[in-house]
Order: C-alpha cells, then sequence, then structure tokens
C-alpha cells in the first residue's frame, strides 16, 4: 500500500490539531501558549485549511413537516452524496420534488471548528 505525500501531511496536520487542543487544555504556561498560537497560525495556513476541509464532511437533510428526512446529504470535499433513509413501516413518503429543486443546508459537525478549518 501506497502512501502519499498529500495523505502523509494531512495525518501530521491533524497530529497537530490534536497536540494544539491538548495544550490548550493545561494550565497557561507562556512558552506552551506561544505554541499554540504558531500551531494555530500553522493550521490556518490557506494551503492546510483546504486540505482540512477536504477530509471534514457537512451533513444536511430535506426534511418532511412531520420530520422524516426525506433526503440525506453529505458533502465531503469536492463529493457530494445523496441517499433516501428507509421509511418507518406503514408510511408512504411522497416523492422528492427535484423538478422544482430542493435545498439542504449543509452544516458542519458540531465539534468541528471553522476557524481551524
Amino acid at each position: 500500500m501506497t502512501i502519499t505525500t498529500e495523505e502523509r501531511l494531512i495525518e501530521a496536520i491533524k497530529m497537530i490539531q490534536e497536540t494544539r487542543d491538548y495544550l490548550s487544555r493545561l494550565p497557561p504556561v507562556p512558552v506552551t501558549t506561544d505554541h499554540i498560537h504558531k500551531m494555530t497560525a500553522f493550521l490556518a495556513a490557506p494551503d492546510n485549511t483546504l486540505l482540512i476541509r477536504q477530509q471534514v464532511s457537512r451533513f444536511g437533510e430535506y426534511r418532511l413537516p412531520v420530520g422524516f428526512a426525506l433526503v440525506s446529504a453529505e458533502l465531503r470535499g469536492d463529493t457530494l452524496r445523496l441517499w433516501q433513509e428507509p421509511a418507518p413501516s406503514g408510511f408512504t413518503p411522497p416523492p422528492v420534488p427535484l423538478a422544482e429543486g430542493i435545498t439542504i443546508e449543509l452544516r458542519w459537525p458540531e465539534n468541528h471548528d471553522r476557524k481551524r478549518a
């Protein structure tokens, strides 16, 4: 199995994020605070931000007024995946109104800080 340079960089960036997050939980010390700022600046660089965003999925759903998700969506990098969940027994969902167009608002996972990525 060949690992690309981009895959290695993504793993390194994830490790830097984890380390920065860990250091942020420690009592503030000038040296630690300085390293946190350096890591945050590195992670905010445009090239790194693009790589990080390609690895984080955004999710959304098109819901009926009764609360059933008629269509679910996931955007990961440049790839959009759409699917339909099975309907509860005894419920027949209406057809998806694609001819008129539907709007699905995609959201970042709650544990993802958009400023970092």
